[in-house]
């Protein structure tokens, strides 16, 4: 079972580091039992899944950083609307238009989120890279 969830796909697996760390002589021993070519099958899928892991990483890392400036610049526009009591209601009403669906605090619930993500998805990346190294010692399959 612990082979069979190693073996899946990184990004969902119910695995943590300290679990691979601690199963790496059962993941080898598992790994052992299987012929040369269902080894290097799992290996080339741990790779794919390493690069989608980057490619994810890569996506994520963006996220906060546009949340960021999407809050500054809310903030901004409220200190704005605040200094400015002489603007036109039509005004009034377009940065309250813009202010209502997309409030400062959501988007600093959601850059928390994209920030937990983010590390979760560095956890994985870990973990792809912890097992890829554990099935070098199964060196013909390289």
């Amino acid at each position: 079972c612990f082979a069979a969830r190693s073996i899946g796909h990184s990004l969902f697996t119910s695995l943590g580091l300290e679990v691979v760390i601690l199963g790496k002589e059962k993941f080898i021993h598992s790994l052992s039992q299987m012929s040369d070519n269902v080894v290097h099958k799992v290996y080339e899928a741990k790779k794919a899944s390493k690069k989608h892991i980057l490619s994810q990483i890569s996506l994520t890392h963006n996220e906060p950083n546009v949340m960021d400036k999407q809050t500054q610049l809310l903030q901004a526009m409220q200190e704005e609307q605040v200094e400015e009591l002489s603007a036109t209601d039509e005004e009034v009403g377009s940065i309250k238009g813009i202010l209502v669906g997309c409030g400062i605090k959501d988007l600093e619930d959601d850059m928390a989120i994209g920030h937990a993500v983010y590390a979760n998805e560095h956890v994985v990346l870990t973990i792809a890279d912890m097992q890829l190294d554990q099935m070098l010692v199964l060196a013909p399959l390289v």
